[in-house]
């Protein structure tokens, strides 16, 4: 077996038939398709089902609700490919995405290839892309770390990436953490970590789905939005040990995430907390003015000048 694929699926009947046939429909064949049933209240359990009868190729699992991260896990536990794949259940990916993948990594030698993301809105209508290349580029592991703090071509999706099964099984194993949002960033960063070299195929094949009420979407502020806080935090401690030539990139990476996360934590109802992490983030001005772009120079000085709330404010009350 040469590819797993490992689908978690929850409540997702809506879009499954859609990225089950386009993994199934691969032009590369030598794969394995493992769905996990995430504890599923809709008829999402019973469409995987209906293909581990129709295609040898699908695993199903059934298991209780414990997330996303949990069900990830259970099939890195049992996968058999010689590489891995992650798809999202609500997403879909073009025909030729594993054959593309699978020879960039065999003619260049790298252990993860990866491709470009294309941004789908609720009609299926193209909307942009992220991390689309004009040609294939290969980097070896400290520039591979670098991009990913920088957010630089790399990011800590799991989806777009296809990756030598070990990876993940071997010094060290890595799992996903459970509770929180935001789990992607550290198990993807450590495995990064063990990448020799990877390949960008450069092309999008992955087509992401944006759906409003997605676990990673949305404005509401819970105890797992925290994780926007927390794994960007850990990642930094391990840069800070292991790879201190990279700490200025690795502050950059934390204070991003931490004014995403300011974001969330509206100053009226989390004041305390908001003036607290609102202080550590202005700190990080020269990190952001080196590397930010547009977007994240301009929420850094309307959150220096409290004016980002306001705005934001502003701009519903304008959509009535």
């Amino acid at each position: 077996m040469k590819i797993s694929v490992i689908v978690p699926i929850y409540n997702t009947e809506k879009y499954l038939h859609k990225c089950i046939d386009s993994i199934l429909n691969q032009t590369f064949k030598d794969l394995e398709v493992i769905l996990v049933d995430d504890g599923s209240t809709d008829s999402s359990g019973a469409i995987c089902d209906e293909y581990a009868k129709k295609d040898e190729r699908v695993v199903v699992i059934h298991k209780e609700n414990g997330g996303q991260a949990t069900a990830r896990n259970i099939g890195l536990d049992i996968a058999k490919g010689e590489y891995i794949s992650f798809i999202d259940s609500d997403d879909y990916i073009e025909n030729d995405m594993y054959e593309s993948m699978l020879d960039a990594i065999e003619r260049t030698g790298a252990d993860v290839a990866m491709c470009g993301k294309l941004l789908v809105s609720e009609d299926y209508k193209f909307t942009q892309n992220r991390f689309v290349l004009n040609d294939e580029v290969v980097w070896e592991s400290n520039e591979v770390k670098r991009r990913f703090l920088l957010s630089d071509c790399i990011g800590s999706s799991p989806c777009d990436k296809l990756m030598k099964k070990e990876l993940f099984q071997e010094n060290d194993p890595v799992r996903f953490p459970k509770g929180y949002i935001c789990e992607d960033l550290v198990p993807i960063f450590k495995m990064l970590c063990k990448t020799k070299k990877l390949v960008h195929v450069g092309k999008g094949y992955y087509n992401y789905y944006q759906r409003k009420n997605s676990t990673s979407r949305g404005d509401v502020l819970q105890e797992k939005t925290y994780g926007m806080l927390y794994y960007p935090a850990q990642i930094k401690d391990i840069v800070n040990k292991e790879y201190a030539e990279l700490y200025f990139e690795a502050d950059y990476y934390y204070a991003v995430r931490l004014g995403h996360f300011l974001t969330r934590l509206s100053s009226k109802h989390n004041k305390r907390e908001y003036k607290r992490y609102r202080k550590e983030y202005l700190t990080y001005k020269k990190n952001i003015k080196t590397y930010g772009n547009k977007y994240e120079k301009r929420l850094y000085l309307l959150i220096k000048l409290n004016l980002y709330f306001f705005l934001r404010k502003i701009k519903r009350i304008l959509k009535k």
